[in-house]
Order: structure tokens, then sequence, then C-alpha cells
């Protein structure tokens, strides 16, 4: 079988593997996708297509409460966020004497296929894994958010040659007692850039690394044919794994990628499906031991029962609190002297996309007078109480690369149904439905099937569509199927949020060799784009590269393959006996490793 070969040839590969010599073993040739890690926190957002497959239909979407709400004005202001009290609250999680032993229950309302990074993964995934079981060979500092070691001491770059060499940390130590050395590191980059392996989105992002070997057992050498402004970041998302454990078998389907084996402060502990995984504290680990004794990761899709379980005290963190959650907070008096209530900002983004390819939205002209019908200001003001700051492009505002001066398209039913009209798509029958060439402007939305607020979101976008002459249907799916139709391109329209860095490489979001492979969903391609995708993520002076990506963010917005909404303000409710720097969520999620409990945190109030 070609598995079973190729996983022989990483056996007897020896120190220096090219990856040239690597694919044409395998038979396979390599295909350049441009990609980063930002992709190995994808979370769906809400799928709109037009392949019903299973699920259930709905004609139309009950506007129920959010028609019926009062309209709240945002303007410039963040309503529910007292910033005073936030900073007192923070101040007061960071501070204290840190104590050993507990566990933290932590809700989730996906339970993820498998527990392996590498193998196109979910945000929830890299949630309780990446770092904290498995990990790479550099990282962040979570405070001063620069690079600092993790399996490797330090590390050194050649411009002359482009190698990098990292030295790595002696004594450490896999879950399972084994010794950690180079071979690991080897062997992780032979399955990496393998074309079996399932990690389209991964090895994209190291795709400039063409050779790998090693100096004795601690120090590895990389070689890059280019510099990538996002290197260490992309080596940062990289896990290193076990060559003992995963040598031998089909690494896709590997048992083990459901009981990881790492060298992180926590180990797989347990998965009960539909009920919990848990992990519990790696006493050998080699760095600074956590405090916590377990971190366990309740599953259950319902957020409703979720919250209840909450509130009677079987879950301690539940993150991304519903809207409507988050405002009972001020009037429910159980919940305050229980629990502390969280907000940060983050660099995610919502969108909806265009399949352009399909009859519907392969005119810019359609594209922009959906842009037109979709209420933002409503939506922001009613779905989400103004906990979400309305984008026109995929970095956050403030982000060097993201032009300010680009507005998003206004909410105007007129100049919507003007480009409509030109576009061709004209009510002829007087049946109230826009046609075309006799075919009726008539779309599926499709969309997780537990997810409440999108649910609101499409009752608003329903009845503006609606009036202006296009019908769209609404099919509620679980998420596997609905990820599985974005990806082979059999949808008509969508939307997503990415889980994003605070820097990204966007090629395997935007660039045309990703179409197929990657992450490119709306099949959307422009050379200049390309362009500046490519010369971006070369640059390494940051003026120039981001002079690029504004010019990239005008394309976007312009041609319109996507429309970008918003990026949320996160919020959270967490129990008041836990304490941590941990507990103010970054750019990289809750650090688990600064998270203790202690008995007098339930005293204190605000």
């Amino acid at each position: 079988m070609a598995g079973e070969k190729f996983m022989g040839l990483f056996r007897t590969c020896g120190n220096a593997v090219k990856k040239d010599e690597l694919f044409l073993s395998a038979g396979f040739a390599d295909f350049s996708l441009n990609f980063y890690k930002i992709m190995i926190a994808l979370e769906i957002f809400f799928l709109l297509t037009g392949c019903y497959v299973g699920g259930k239909m709905e004609k139309r979407m009950d506007a129920g409460e959010s028609r019926g709400d009062s309209i709240i004005v945002c303007g410039g202001k963040v309503s529910g966020i007292d910033d005073t009290r936030q900073k007192k609250i923070e101040s007061y999680l960071a501070s204290g004497e840190p104590e050993y032993g507990g566990s933290i229950r932590i809700h989730t309302d996906v339970e993820p296929p498998h527990l392996q990074p590498m193998l196109r993964p979910d945000a929830w995934i890299v949630r309780m894994v990446q770092g904290d079981v498995f990990e790479p060979l550099v990282k962040r500092n979570p405070v001063t958010y620069q690079f600092e070691g993790a399996l490797a001491e330090k590390w050194e770059y050649d411009s002359s040659s482009g190698n990098y060499t990292f030295y790595l940390r002696k004594g450490v130590v896999w879950h399972d007692g084994k010794p950690f050395s180079s071979r690991d590191v080897i062997f992780t980059f032979n399955l990496l850039m393998s074309p079996m392996t399932d990690a389209v989105t991964m090895r994209n992002s190291l795709e400039e690394v063409d050779e790998w070997r090693v100096e004795g057992d601690y120090k590895v050498i990389l070689h890059t044919t280019r510099r990538n402004f996002l290197f260490l970041q992309n080596i940062e998302g990289l896990p290193i794994l076990p060559e003992h454990i995963y040598g031998t078998g089909d690494f896709n389907k590997h048992p083990f990628n459901r009981k990881p084996v790492g060298t992180g402060p926590f180990k797989f502990s347990k998965w009960i499906p539909d009920s919990r995984i848990e992990f519990e504290r790696n006493d050998n680990y080699w760095g600074k031991k956590p405090f916590l004794r377990k971190v366990i990761y309740v599953i259950h899709r319902d957020k409703n029962v979720a919250f209840e379980m909450l509130k009677r005290g079987d879950i301690d963190l539940l993150y991304r609190v519903e809207t409507s959650r988050f405002f009972q907070y001020d009037v429910d008096k159980e919940l305050k002297r229980n629990f502390f209530r969280l907000t940060f900002k983050t660099p995610d983004y919502s969108f909806l996309m265009f399949n352009v390819r399909t009859p519907f939205f392969s005119d810019v002209r359609v594209r922009r007078a959906m842009a037109h019908l979709l209420d933002l200001e409503k939506i922001r003001a009613t779905v989400f109480k103004c906990l979400a700051t309305v984008v026109t492009g995929p970095w956050p505002p403030g982000h060097p690369a993201y032009d300010s001066k680009i507005q998003p398209y206004s909410y105007d039913p007129q100049k919507a149904e003007a480009l409509l009209e030109e576009a061709g798509w004209k009510d002829e029958d007087g049946d109230g439905i826009r046609e075309k060439n006799s075919k009726k402007f008539h779309f599926t939305f499709l969309i997780p099937i537990q997810s409440r607020e999108i649910q609101r979101i499409l009752s608003i976008y329903q009845q503006d569509l609606e009036k202006a002459g296009i019908k769209m249907d609404i099919s509620l799916q679980d998420w596997s199927i609905y990820i599985d139709l974005c990806r082979k391109h059999r949808f008509e329209m969508a939307a997503m949020m990415w889980d994003m860095e605070w820097d990204n490489d966007l090629t395997g979001l935007f660039h045309s060799k990703s179409i197929e492979g990657g992450q490119n969903f709306p099949g959307w391609s422009n050379r200049e784009a390309d362009r500046l995708l490519e010369e971006g993520r070369k640059e390494l002076d940051d003026e120039k590269r981001n002079s690029m990506f504004r010019r990239l963010h005008a394309i976007l917005h312009d041609e319109v393959p996507y429309i970008f909404a918003f990026s949320p303000i996160e919020t959270a409710f967490v129990r008041k006996n836990f304490r941590g720097p941990g507990l103010i969520a970054g750019v990289n999620w809750f650090d688990k490793i600064r998270i203790w409990v202690t008995p007098e945190g339930s005293l204190k109030n605000f």
C-alpha cells in the first residue's frame, strides 16, 4: 500500500532528507500552496449552500425576537463593557499566591474528530492540545509576545545559507517516559512533508523548508529556500510528534490521534464520547509545572443546557457566552455572586463568502448588491448588542495592514436593486422573485444546527433579501457535513469565522492556487492579489509588506468575494474561585498553565 511504502521510506531515509527526493520517491509531485497556521484554528461560524444533504430544511427562518428587539444605536461605543471594572477583575485575577491542585471544567460545544493538530485541525483541537499536550520547537511568551525556546532551547539563522539551526532541550521525555531527541523532529518533518499525510494546511505553511537534517541527538538544521516573515510563527504551529508512537501504521487514522502522547505540561487521561475529554498534569514536565491537577473539557452542543450546567456547578468556564446570557449577568444575583464576566478583543473576524463560480454570484455587481442588503449595524445592535466591531477586511482594526479609509458597504436596498437590474436579474413575471435566463434567484443557506445567534442573523438578512426579490431557504446541518460541503465548493454562499493571530499569511485563503486543497472556498482568482500575497510573504520590511496588504484589502473590498462582517468581542463566565493571569485571554486563548484554584476567590465581588 502507498501509505505503508511511505512510512517505510521514513525509517530508511537517514539523517538528511530533501523534500523533492521524499516526494518523488513516493511517486508524487510537490504542489505549491502558500498557507499559514491561521487555519489550525479554523472554526466555522456558519455556512450557506445550495446542496441540501440531510439535516433539517427550513424554507423560512422565523424572525422571532430579532425583529422584536428594541434597536440599540451602537455608534462608536460597545455596550455592556465597563472598562474600569474589567481592569479591576483582570488585576485581581493576576494577583495572589498560586496554589497547586484542583481541576477546571471548560465547556465545548463541539466534539473534535481527533486530537491531532497536524491533521485538518479545528480551533478546539488546537485549544485542547497545542502547547498543552504537544509542544513545538519555539513558542511566543504570552506576556511579552516574543519568541522563546520550547523544545529547542535556542536557535540561529544564517541569512547567507538560509539555514535555521535549532539546539534542542536535553532531558525532555515523552508522556510515556521515552526520551525525546532530534530523531523525533526529523520524523515529524518527514511525516508533515509526505503528500500522504492529510496536512495540506500545515505543510504549505512551511513550504520554504526543502531540507531537514540532524547533527547528533540535540541539533536540527532546517534549510529554507526563501525568507518568510512568519517562519517562527509557523514553526510554533507545528507539533513535534514521537517517532516511537507514530512510526508505524496509517498516521491519518492512527489510534493515538485520539489518545495523544506529547511532551507538554498536560497529558491525555481519558475521552468519554459525548461527555468529556480529560487531561492531567504531567509531573515529569521539563519546565514549570501547571498548578491545576486536571483540565476537563465538558462536551455539550446545546449552549442553553451548558449555561444551566454552569449555574448548578458542573462547568467552571463557559466560553463565547451567548449575548442574552451576557446581559442576564446584570440582573442575575446568583451569576454575579459566583462568576466573573470576562470580555476581550481578538483579531478574529467573521465574513460571508460567495462561490463566484455559481450563476448567482459570478457577477461582481450581484455580490455588491448582496453586500448592500446586509444590514450590519442592525445585526450588530440587535443580535450582538454592540459586542462586536464591523470590519471591512481580513485584519483587525488598528493593524497596520488594515486600511481604515475603506468603509463597509452601506445598507442601501435602492442601490442593491439598481445593481441587480443592471446585472439582468429582474422580476419579469411579477411573482416577487427575480429571474435571469428563466432561472429564479433562489438559493439555500446552511448553518450549524446549534447556533441561535446565526439563526437570528439570518432572520434579518432573509427578510431584507425577500424585499429585494431574492428567495433564501435555510438548512440546519451538523458541523461535519457543512464543512465538507464547503471544502468541496458545493455551496452558493457561505459565512465563517476565522480564529486568527495578529499577523497572518493569508495565502491559503485568497490565493488562486489555494482553490483546490486550500481554503479559498469561493474559488476567487485575481492576479494582482496573487502577486501581493506572494511578495508580501517574503517581505521582511514591515511597512513595505503592510502597504502591499492594504492594497490587497482594497481589492477584496472592490471585488467582494467576501462580505467582511464582524470582529467579535469575546465573552466568558469563569467561576470566582479560579485565579491566574492565564484567565486573561490573549490571541492564543486561555493559558491553562497559569491558572489555579483558590477557595478565597469566591469571596471576592466587584
